[in-house]
């Protein structure tokens, strides 16, 4: 049969890859109602899908990829299935009918949301999608309810395999005649150590409700609907939270959190009547003071109380959504309808800011609000289990299994000894026992081979290592006075084998301090000074911060700059030079420019401000220190403070701002159009090199192909690797200035000029203020070839030291061109449809021609230790995706400060603007690229992440995770909350050998926070929603390093020692039970008296391994910093647990239990001359001699941290076992079968064979494990047993500690100490 040539283009039912086709092979679409079974032709299909992929991934094999460079990701290239198997299309069908069905026809409103402003409303309102009143406001982030926390948490406690083979084995000792130990010896245990389990997650949950109670239960302003009216004012009612409702009309003040998802009905602020300013850290990650306004027909309608009880208003608004950065719907008042869009609505998690108070109605609450939407199910959280459980139950199923073949070998070898030795016996004719008894009499017998306390011991281990982890010092913020707070024990050693860390950027590797360092003007650089400080909040903020300054790359260093100090001297002695007039144009640029809020605080003396984004509060702030200070600000004027020099009164000028053209992630850029004083009218345009540079007006059309070439600046090459294209060009030619392609600009000059700008070469040493003064007077101030040269290449500069850069421009306009272009302007901004386009469509008639002001740079203030913390974990083999709301350059800009981008960095960006088809083109293209890259850096934004995951086809999302995990670094800018979650989940699913870790400090980052396999919260600026949630939190991100590299390693060897030495001792112990029935007929007669039986787990050999499992630290703290490598050696291949290693350890348990117990039987059981040679003896030895190797193979050869502690187990242990011993002699009865009363003084313990074997056993145990263990470093050490060794060298020693601390002061303290230690030690 031949397939159809389009058949891949062919789309089905669930966005399925399937079409049918009959035996002539046309092809025929399936109907919609139908729901029957795949055909043939639908399996066919099938087949042609795969043998599709297979040769699609063979060819790229064959270009050199070669999948399994990722951990676990060739067995899913492998198995990977793009067809539709029948599973898949139940599963795809399930998922549709739960979104038509879920909670009872739950599915969309016709026509929207429909919610009238009606003060009086006493009825709650109706959801259309459910004919029940709308979800309350309350909000829940616990798992559990009081009717879901029994079954969840059986069925988690169960799914531990080894509680489950206990409940299994506790159920047959419940049935009468099988247990010849008791019927309740392992219930009872085993429901005492669940509960205490459940206990403890039921503790951890219960303060995650408190928490959440403790919002609910905060208090806001609500109408009161029986009187909205008193005395001619609105009558308010304190609510709290949870009682809001749709509808509810409610009052907020300054500095007030938003309860809920609210529309704007009317706002007071410095005078406007229908702006408001709120902070959306805790939403997309920024410090952000958004502008919301009012509707304008709404704020009409509700000028006063009267209006406002009597208006006829009604919103219309979309279903509840997850998309923060979208709103849709209208408004109508009076029957006339009005746009209503994001900027109308105020999202829950924000935070009112330099307001007076505004008048909102609810719209969406409680769990259908956006936040609450993005954060990922918070009521269905799945439980987290740690990476080690799963193998441990790989462990389990291989004991139990020997367990089995124990008992079936035992019951066989009865039944053979039954029929050769029993039927001869008289006295034995009549104890016949039945099979299945006797197999399930072993099981019970060997069934403790998995001791019962093996996972409560680990949660007691795990308790302990949060007390270290809480108690460490050097993970404690003492600027912030935040510790290190553990909220969950159960993934400790999960920490010592991350393999991706997905983290947020602002508030998580960023302070959000930004610092205005460079200006660029008229064809010269000057530099912000470090002790400059523009604040005196910030002063008072780098005072607390004891933070040193950062130090970045620059591949030019200058032998001097020039100074803004400078700068402001000249502008005070020349303030009516060609210079200064443009540096004061720029300054006025930057303090016009912006939407910053002046505010003055309560003494009226000091102005500080309220800003849309930090980084124009760092440009506000230096055009105040610069002279140019912003006093007032009202809805329409703009009134400044300008002084010309420093000896000369201030004057005030007011600037009328006529239109604002705001900042879009598509525009990159912002436009102000204000008129002067004296009457003029200037458009002053801020944004982006790469859109600022092509709306200038240049001197002619060469100079425009080479600016154009040079804007691009930093871009992405057929190899993708990031370069710096004008740079490089103009360094090769620096001496000669000339730019390649380019005349030499000097030429234009005389030689007086050309030596004037000789001088203002920033790699120059700065002249004499004399000197300096006469060539600023004449240097060329007009928008010459050179001066936008010099720009470009400026900007460049910035851009290599990581700086955040922007270009001002600006043009006079003449009345009549402003007024025809203003009819545009109203036109776009009154339409309903195409709103957002039709508003940028016409700020571009206006936005041309400029001419350049200048440009600026500003440094994002990485918090401490980030750069240095990012290093140390990309050695440990941590890939870091850097997951962020902010605009693309932004996040770029700071993936090279904190080191994600490396210079020799290979990047790709990723966009849809192409379209998906040829969007996947690149993708495949690129893949052999980034298997081949030294470093590689792949960006991504949020819209194509949208367009990725939301496409018609899964193979999509496939090839796009094929490329990412290939990449060591993945930024993802606009990124929603959700986003972030899919991602995570997208690794985790592809990657199965995977742990992930998420880290962020917003509300925004609670989905990824709880989808990863470890969930970090930072306690930062945006509050403590993340940290709430998380399973570990944090002061800053430089903490992460000594969490991972350090407690993380500590933890993962721990708990694997701790298990290998349980399953260990057990075999050690009950195998020699499995000896001993060769002996005994096969007949279930224990060796051991049972109360030593019972204990034996309890009070004799617990000790060694709590002991092993809380205080073992295989390398010191600094030889793991200083050398990040070992964490990628140890818990990420699972190099400390697996089953070969414990393979290891039973078969030495194996070889010992044989030595233990033959050594007894041939010396002491089978003595000529013995005083006690009973049963009891025999089992002493055997139990005594096992306590004595469990203890000093665990504390003295397995410990490498050997302390006082370990010598104290050791003695408590081995002198348990004899104290043991003295109590059965005392008080043990004379009538039991086993003969322990007075055996220890006057039996066995009075015969030197028994002690002469006791010592004998343990030599020869203890031969056998020392040459074992020097047969292994000597021919395969490990890295562990090489730095173990390279630490007991004092200069190495010395090495690590140094090299394991950050700074250089702490390293000369680090040696001070050092040297102060030892002349005191040598005093003494």
């Amino acid at each position: 049969m031949e397939l159809p040539s389009d058949l891949e283009n062919r789309k089905s039912p669930f966005s399925l890859d399937l079409v049918t086709w009959n035996s002539t092979g046309q092809v025929s679409e399936p109907e919609y109602p139908q729901t029957e079974t795949a055909t043939d032709g639908s399996q066919t299909a099938r087949v042609y899908l795969q043998s599709k992929l297979r040769i699609i991934i063979k060819e790229l094999e064959q270009e050199g990829l070669q999948f399994s460079s990722t951990p676990g990701y060739g067995a899913y290239i492998k198995s990977r299935n793009i067809g539709l198997s029948l599973f898949d299309f139940f599963k795809e069908g399930w998922i549709h009918a739960k979104k038509v069905f879920y909670l009872g026809k739950q599915h969309q409103s016709k026509g929207g949301r429909h919610i009238e402003v009606d003060a009086n409303r006493t009825k709650p309102l109706v959801d259309g999608r459910t004919g029940k009143p709308y979800t309350g406001n309350w909000i829940r982030s616990n798992r559990y309810t009081l009717w879901t926390f029994v079954p969840r948490q059986l069925l988690a406690q169960f799914s531990k395999l080894a509680n489950f083979y206990f409940l299994c084995f506790a159920v047959m000792q419940l049935i009468p005649g099988l247990s010849t130990i008791g019927n309740y010896t392992n219930i009872i245990p085993l429901m005492v150590f669940v509960s205490i389990s459940m206990a403890k997650e039921g503790f951890d949950d219960y303060r995650r409700y408190s928490l959440d109670k403790k919002e609910n239960m905060q208090e806001t302003l609500m109408i009161d609907t029986s009187a909205p009216l008193w005395a001619g004012v609105l009558n308010w009612q304190k609510a709290q939270w949870h009682c809001l409702r749709v509808g509810d009309i409610i009052k907020l003040k300054r500095d007030e959190p938003i309860p809920a998802d609210i529309v704007l009905l009317s706002s007071r602020i410095l005078g406007e009547g229908s702006i408001a300013y709120v902070e959306t850290i805790a939403l997309d990650g920024e410090t952000n003071l958004k502008r919301k306004h009012v509707v304008k027909s709404v704020a009409e309608a509700c000028t006063s109380p009267e209006k406002l009880i009597a208006c006829s208003v009604e919103f219309i608004t979309e279903d509840p959504n997850s998309d923060l950065s979208n709103f849709r719907g209208k408004v109508m008042v009076n029957d006339q309808p009005s746009p209503l869009t994001d900027n109308n609505v105020l999202y829950r998690g924000s935070v009112l800011r330099n307001i007076s108070e505004v008048i909102a109605m609810v719209v969406y609450s409680g769990e259908e609000c956006k936040i609450r939407m993005n954060a990922g199910g918070n009521r269905n959280a799945r439980i987290k289990a740690p990476r080690l459980q799963f193998m441990l139950n790989r462990i389990v199923i291989l004991v139990v299994c020997l367990v089995i073949g124990l008992s079936i070998y035992n019951t066989l070898a009865y039944q053979a000894w039954k029929s050769d030795v029993e039927s001869k016996l008289f006295y034995l004719s009549t104890a016949f026992v039945p099979f299945h008894e006797e197999v399930f009499g072993f099981i019970i017998m060997f069934g403790t081979m998995v001791p019962l306390s093996l996972y409560v011991s680990m949660e007691m281990i795990k308790l302990a290592q949060i007390y270290f982890l809480n108690a460490d010092v050097e993970m404690y913020d003492e600027r912030s006075n935040v510790p290190f707070e553990a909220r969950t024990s159960t993934i400790n050693e999960d920490l010592g084998q991350v393999t991706h860390i997905f983290s947020d950027k602002t508030g998580t590797l960023t302070d959000n301090e930004m610092r205005f360092r460079k200006l660029y003007v008229a064809g010269t650089e000057w530099t912000q000074e470090d002790t400059e400080v523009l604040s005196p909040d910030v002063i008072r903020a780098a005072n607390r911060s004891h933070l040193r300054p950062s130090t970045r790359p620059s591949r030019t260093q200058p032998v001097a700059e020039r100074k803004i100090r400078d700068l402001m001297n000249y502008l005070s002695q020349r303030p009516n030079s060609s210079f200064a007039y443009r540096t004061r144009l720029l300054l006025l640029c930057m303090a016009l420019c912006h939407n910053c809020v002046p505010e003055a605080t309560q003494n009226g003396t000091v102005i500080d401000f309220q800003a849309s984004s930090p980084d124009e509060l760092a440009l506000v702030r230096a055009a105040q220190a610069m002279g140019v200070f912003m006093r007032n600000r009202d809805p329409d004027t703009v009134t400044l403070a300008l002084s010309s020099s420093l000896n000369t009164a201030v004057r005030s000028e007011t600037y009328e701002v006529l239109n604002v053209i705001d900042f879009s992630t598509e525009r990159k850029r912002m436009s102000v159009i204000v008129r002067f004083p004296d009457g003029r009218i200037c458009i002053i345009c801020k944004g982006a090199d790469s859109v600022i540079l092509e709306r200038l007006q240049l001197p002619g059309n060469s100079t425009q192909k080479d600016a154009d070439s040079q804007r691009r600046g930093q871009h992405v090459d057929q190899s993708c690797n990031y370069k710096t294209q004008s740079f490089d060009d103009w360094s090769a030619n620096w001496d000669t200035g000339v730019a390649p392609g380019v005349e030499d600009n000097n030429n234009l000059y005389p030689p007086d000029m050309r030596q004037k700008l000789a001088f203002l070469d920033p790699r120059r040493p700065m002249a004499d203020n004399a000197q300096q003064t006469s060539v600023l007077d004449d240097i060329p101030v007009d928008n010459s070839r050179s001066v936008i040269e010099n720009c470009i290449r400026s900007v460049n500069n910035f851009a290599n030291e990581s700086l955040r850069t922007l270009l001002y421009a600006y043009r006079f306009l003449d009345e009549k061109e402003y007024a025809e272009w203003r009819k545009v302007w109203d036109t776009a901004t009154g339409s309903l449809i195409n709103h957002e386009k039709m508003v940028e469509s016409a700020g571009e008639l206006i936005e041309v021609n400029f001419e350049l002001a200048g440009a600026t740079a500003i440094e994002d203030k990485l918090q401490q230790g980030v750069s240095e913390s990012i290093d140390r974990l990309y050695r440990a083999n941590i890939k870091i995706w850097m997951l962020t709301g902010d605009k693309r350059e932004t996040a770029i800009n700071i993936g090279h400060s904190c080191g994600l981008i490396k210079g020799n960095s290979t990047i790709l960006t990723l966009n849809d603007e192409s379209g998906p088809d040829d969007m996947e083109k690149i993708i495949r293209s690129r893949i052999p690229t980034l298997r081949t890259a030294a470093h590689s850096v792949v960006v991504v934004d949020g819209h194509t992440l949208a367009t990725i995951f939301k496409g018609p086809s899964r193979f999509f999302e496939a090839i796009f995770f094929d490329l990412v995990v290939l990449a060591d670094s993945v930024i993802c800018c606009r990124a929603q909350p959700s986003q972030k979650a899919q991602l995570v989940n997208g690794i985790k699913k592809r990657l199965s050998n995977s742990v992930t870790l998420a880290v962020g400090d917003g509300a925004n980052d609670i989905a990824m926070i709880q989808e990863a396999h470890i969930g970090i919260g930072i306690t930062g600026k945006e509050g403590f929603q993340a940290a709430r949630i998380s399973d570990y939190s944090i002061a800053q991100f430089r903490f992460l390093q000594k969490l991972l590299l350090v407690h993380g390693r500590w933890n993962y060897i721990r708990t694997c020692k701790y298990a290998l030495a349980t399953l260990w001792k057990e075999v050690v112990f009950f195998l020699t039970q499995a000896l001993f029935q060769r002996w005994n007929g096969y007949t279930g007669t224990s060796l051991y008296e049972p109360w030593t039986l019972t204990e034996f787990n309890t009070l004799f050999t617990t000790l060694p391994v709590l002991v092993i499992g809380i205080f073992e630290k295989d390398l010191a703290a600094s030889t793991l910093l200083a050398v990040p490598e070992l964490y990628k050696t140890m818990g990420q291949k699972n190099a400390a647990f697996n089953v070969w290693i414990y393979i290891g350890w039973t078969a030495m348990g194996v070889v010992e239990s044989m030595i233990v117990y033959f050594c007894m039987l041939t010396l002491f059981a089978n003595g000529e001359i013995m005083r006690d040679n009973t049963l009891f003896s025999m089992g002493d030895l055997d139990f005594v001699a096992v306590v004595i190797i469990i203890s000093l193979k665990l504390q003295i050869i397995e410990m490498h941290n050997k302390s006082i502690v370990a010598l104290l187990s050791v003695f408590l242990s081995i002198g348990a076992a004899f104290l043991w011993n003295i109590v059965l002699a005392e008080v043990y009865p004379l009538t039991a079968p086993y003969k322990a009363r007075g055996a220890f003084f006057d039996g066995f313990g009075q015969n030197p064979t028994w002690w002469m074997t006791l010592i004998l056993i343990i030599i020869c145990v203890y031969m056998l494990e020392f040459s074992v263990s020097a047969f292994r470093k000597r021919l395969f050490p490990t890295d562990t047993d090489v730095f173990q060794e390279l630490e007991q060298d004092k200069a190495c020693k010395e090495r690590f500690e140094e090299a394991g601390i950050d700074t250089v002061t702490d390293i000369l303290m680090n040696r001070w100490s050092r040297e102060m230690g030892q002349i005191f030690s040598c005093k003494t």
